[in-house]
């Protein structure tokens, strides 16, 4: 769960903000809109077969 303290007198802006970074960090944004559609098994497969592969060209492209 996902928690952020509000001090006396800190910004209500400032502490949606910080909330706001909090759940994209933890990823609970992605997964609840993930959990919204149904996505097949195989679609599921080929999604994170692209994803391993972008990461590994990234990591080969930032050695260089």
């Amino acid at each position: 769960m996902t928690r952020i303290e509000v001090r006396p007198g800190q910004d209500i802006g400032s502490a949606l903000k910080a909330f706001k970074k909090k759940c994209a960090k933890s990823g609970i944004l992605k997964e609840f809109r993930r959990a919204q559609r149904f996505e097949k098994p195989s679609d599921k497969r080929r999604k994170q077969a692209r994803e391993s592969l972008k990461r590994a060209r990234m990591a080969t492209k930032e050695e260089f």
